[in-house]
């Protein structure tokens, strides 16, 4: 059970679960990204700061396991799919992530960005797309999506 208090640096802490993800390029039902990332509010005498900083070991710490879920899921592929997203409508809001890889790849992405890894973030995810699928398409859009 995750507790919702922390301590840090001898600074109080509330964490919660980052809801923004949840309907990211998916259904409810299909997302991994449900209340992911955990959120780290520093809380101060006038209220709640979002403070993400000191929690950066944290987030490095999820990346082995998305790293081995990334292996499964490529052990687990029968082809290789034209985009990391899909056309299901006729917006940018209405493609779909082709399959589990892209949202692990994406999951990697949001906790390397959580823990002030920018750099590595981008380029891992832009190599992965590469190697995985057919083609780079959407990838800028998604990168900007991310960003929102």
């Amino acid at each position: 059970m995750q507790k919702a208090f922390l301590v840090q640096d001898n600074q109080l802490y509330f964490q919660d679960g980052d809801n923004r993800f949840d309907y990211f390029h998916t259904d409810y039902a299909s997302s991994l990204f449900v209340q992911f990332p955990d959120r780290h509010w520093l809380m101060t005498p006038t209220g709640l700061k979002l403070s993400n900083t000191p929690f950066k070991a944290f987030y490095l710490a999820g990346v082995p396991k998305i790293d081995r879920e990334i292996q499964q899921a490529l052990k687990a592929r029968k082809s290789r799919p034209q985009a990391i997203l899909k056309k299901d409508g006729g917006g940018f809001s209405d493609l779909t992530f082709t399959d589990d890889l892209g949202q692990l790849l994406v999951k990697r992405t949001i906790l390397l960005l959580y823990a002030g890894e920018e750099a590595r973030a981008w380029q891992e995810l832009e190599a992965d797309v590469k190697k995985y699928y057919q083609s780079s398409r959407w990838l800028p859009e998604l990168k900007r999506d991310i960003q929102e």
